[in-house]
């Protein structure tokens, strides 16, 4: 069955695979990554370039489906902030978010601290976001770690369309949108200029 991004229900829980920025930090890692040798640990650097691997999420959604995902939405364009924000917006439900909830692997956190990137706006293709009834979401991640991909809830699904919210570690809240330009980007375009 066809499970798309309008299908969010207030009380569901939301549900993010791998992390954010996981393409944009597999892509940059590969222009950087003599860079990123020169001033992090070598597991850290070989760990960011195997993040290519990690660019689908056709998995990730075949086992949601499995467990009555509600909507689903692969964080491409605009990260998961954007993926987040069309959900939302196409369910006319609104989200509370933590970023605290949020799986951070280190290596992505390493590529998107050199680049000096939000890694919630970057692109992210390999990220699945999947809203799903709450009592589910446990058993999901389960299935989803067997598999070998890790998972975390990161907020829920509210009514209020206009409650739209992302709680950020630094403390503000922001309103969960489409990044007016994705930072991948830029970064990619130095990158390609300093290989």
């Amino acid at each position: 069955r066809l499970i798309t991004p309008g299908g969010a229900q207030a009380g569901d829980a939301v549900l993010l695979t791998k992390g954010p920025a996981v393409e944009t930090a597999a892509l940059l890692s590969i222009l950087s990554k003599d860079r990123l040798a020169e001033r992090y640990p070598p597991d850290l650097v070989s760990a960011a370039l195997e993040l290519h691997k990690q660019v689908t999420c056709v998995k990730d959604a075949l086992i949601a489906a499995r467990w009555g995902a509600t909507a689903m939405h692969d964080a491409t364009e605009g990260g998961v902030m954007g993926g987040l924000f069309e959900v939302a917006n196409a369910s006319n439900k609104g989200m509370v978010i933590r970023e605290k909830d949020f799986l951070y692997p280190p290596e992505i956190r390493m590529v998107c601290e050199y680049l000096d990137l939000d890694p919630l706006k970057a692109i992210a293709e390999g990220s699945l976001l999947v809203t799903i009834p709450g009592e589910r979401a446990g058993g999901l991640i389960a299935e989803l770690k067997a598999n070998g991909i890790a998972s975390s809830v990161i907020g829920e699904v509210v009514s209020d369309p206009n409650r739209a919210e992302i709680h950020r570690l630094d403390g503000r809240v922001e309103e969960l949108a489409i990044p007016d330009k994705d930072p991948f980007w830029p970064a990619f375009f130095a990158g390609l200029n300093m290989a």
